[in-house]
């Protein structure tokens, strides 16, 4: 059994009502209930907690639309006048400006702005899609406005939410060797139950317990990458969350319908990213954008605006962190921009990273979203595909019932008569390892 850790006591939390506090004692106390190894409040104060209903408020009012932002400019002086990492920047036009990366945030403490509290900072550790390790600086209410985002993107698709203590309002589930296991309240959500659950079975007193717990507490939305939401199907689920949400690695097609035949809910896709939490959400093909407090750019490979459909480098401007503001930051992962008729603003052809390019048998060289729509038919969890020099190909991937024959002649339709190994792994080999989507040793 894993010790808990018992740092945190609810009954000194000012916002803890008695009604969340039974609700908090039964999800602990189960008789069902996984082998907690922490004990955690969500951070947020008073102030924390009507700033976030503030943000829902301004969210109905003022939904995100394309375009260049009214506070773009008022946001960008005020960074400049405050942020060490920013008091350098000329004052010219904002497409002048210069970009920044990951390898910036290396010194955190260069984005804090002058004379920003730091009483209630945090510290969280991401490694993003590359396993490149990064710490960064973060805040109570940065890390609870996905559930302010969550619970905009499910009106829209008539999910309505249910805040309160009468309910566990998430459940984020995991499926890897080490993460941390508990159960809380959500202050952002009015006092509502939250879990995060590890679906593997050594985290439980019997692996039955995993979908008894879920049962009794029936949490309205239930959340997780890939390979958690694979482990899930196998479970014996009675009841049906309002929606699943997915993130942390690309959910395909296949995955996305086997799940929404399964609950008969939404089944909607995140690209998340900890520097600026959710940023968009799509049932289908294409990611809407969520916060109507990040400017979204897309820039070719010399930081310069590409025309509007034309892909790139994901960039952006603003955010709710007040220890990480962001000026056209590269997230590094590449997607094209469109707007519909009624001006939201969308991400198309969302890829995790830079593109790479592979090759087929006849020489020809395409980047690796044409490998993408070949495989979203399958339900994969995960996979991994590599072109070495000779340009043969290995794929690894996860997933339950997938037709290899059909997987292989999708990949031959595409690459021509090229050698290439398909490995199946199992959900148990997984270590929670970083899957790099794609990579080759090409010769530029």
């Amino acid at each position: 059994m894993v010790k808990t850790a018992t740092t945190w006591d609810p009954l000194g939390d000012p916002l803890m009502t008695p009604e969340s506090l039974q609700l908090l004692n039964k999800m602990w106390e189960h008789p069902r209930a996984p082998l907690f190894n922490l004990r955690c409040g969500d951070g947020l104060d008073a102030f924390g907690s009507a700033w976030l209903n503030q943000y829902a408020e301004n969210l109905r009012q003022y939904p995100a639309r394309a375009g260049v932002p009214a506070w773009l400019d008022s946001f960008v002086n005020q960074c400049r006048d405050t942020v060490p990492h920013y008091q350098a920047y000329p004052e010219v036009p904002f497409e002048q400006l210069p970009t920044t990366s990951r390898d910036d945030l290396r010194d955190p403490e260069k984005f804090i702005p002058q004379g920003q509290p730091l009483d209630s900072m945090t510290v969280v550790a991401t490694s993003g899609t590359s396993g490149n390790r990064l710490r960064l600086c973060t805040h109570a209410i940065d890390a609870a406005t996905p559930w302010v985002l969550m619970e905009d993107a499910l009106r829209r698709h008539s999910a309505e939410m249910v805040r309160g203590p009468g309910s566990v309002a998430l459940a984020n589930l995991t499926f890897h060797a080490q993460n941390f296991i508990y159960a809380n309240i959500s202050h952002a959500f009015g006092g509502a139950g939250f879990m995060k659950l590890n679906l593997q079975p050594q985290y439980w007193h019997a692996p039955e317990d995993r979908a008894a717990y879920l049962d009794e507490f029936r949490p309205q939305v239930l959340a997780g990458d890939p390979l958690a939401l694979g482990e899930l199907v196998r479970l014996p689920l009675q009841y049906r969350p309002k929606a699943i949400f997915s993130s942390g690695m690309q959910l395909l097609e296949g995955m996305r319908q086997r799940l929404r035949d399964l609950y008969g809910c939404p089944v909607l896709d995140v690209y998340s990213l900890t520097e600026c939490r959710y940023l968009a959400i799509s049932d289908g093909t294409r990611h809407r954008i969520l916060p109507n407090d990040v400017y979204v750019e897309i820039l070719d490979g010399q930081h310069q605006p590409v025309p509007m459909g034309e892909r790139g480098t994901i960039t952006l401007t603003g955010g709710h962190n007040p220890f990480l503001p962001l000026i056209r930051y590269r997230t590094g992962d590449c997607a094209s921009l469109a707007v519909d008729e009624e001006g939201v603003a969308y991400l198309v052809g969302l890829e995790g990273r830079a593109s790479v390019f592979f090759e087929d048998s006849t020489g020809r060289r395409f980047n690796n979203i044409e490998v993408t729509k070949q495989l979203r038919p399958f339900s994969l969890l995960q996979f991994s595909l590599h072109q070495e020099a000779d340009r043969s190909l290995r794929l690894e991937y996860l997933g339950d019932g997938v037709d290899e024959a059909a997987l292989r002649e999708r990949l031959t339709a595409l690459f021509g008569p090229l050698p290439l190994t398909l490995t199946r792994r199992t959900q148990e080999e997984q270590t929670g390892k970083k899957w790099i989507l794609y990579s080759a040793n090409l010769e530029p």
